[in-house]
């Protein structure tokens, strides 16, 4: 079966993604190997080839969208790059779909652009977790309620 990776998180963590016969290896081998190999409760194989015949309807669909130039760079995590261009911006929206979160690209180079203090809005504090480790440099805030993140940018 299919299986490629998914998501490069941080240098300590990658998401797979794949058939199920090819997770359910995967699984075995990590045990065998006594390394941490946790299942995500998804529906889809995503960011992997085995979404391609979704494609064709999000390319239509973000299509209908007016999408326009960004007046900030946007970080995006098919390759890492920081985007300014709307064209780009929807052709590697619809790539998401069948490649892989390079999450810890993207950091890097929001990193190498200037960027000191990342600030995680939502409940809980993974990606917070995974910036230490992609760049003990930064500084990274979890703010998991407007106040949480209203103080973190006032303290910023």
């Amino acid at each position: 079966g299919v299986l490629v990776i998914a998501n490069e998180n941080s240098p300590a963590q990658v998401v797979a993604s794949g058939s199920i016969p090819a997770i359910e290896r995967l699984e075995a081998l990590a045990a065998e190997r006594k390394v941490r190999a946790v299942r995500l409760a998804v529906a889809g194989a995503f960011h992997s080839e085995l979404m391609r015949p979704a494609l064709p309807a999000v390319v239509e669909a973000l299509e209908a969208i007016d999408i326009r130039d960004p007046r900030m760079s946007i970080a995006e995590n098919v390759a890492g790059e920081l985007i300014t261009d709307a064209g780009r911006l929807r052709e590697l929206v619809s790539l998401q779909l069948v490649s892989p979160v390079r999450w810890d690209t993207g950091i890097r180079s929001l990193a190498r652009a200037g960027a000191t203090t990342f600030i995680e809005a939502g409940p809980g504090d993974v990606l917070t977790k995974l910036m230490k480790r992609i760049d003990g440099s930064v500084r990274a805030v979890a703010a998991g309620s407007p106040d949480a993140a209203r103080s973190a940018i006032t303290s910023t």
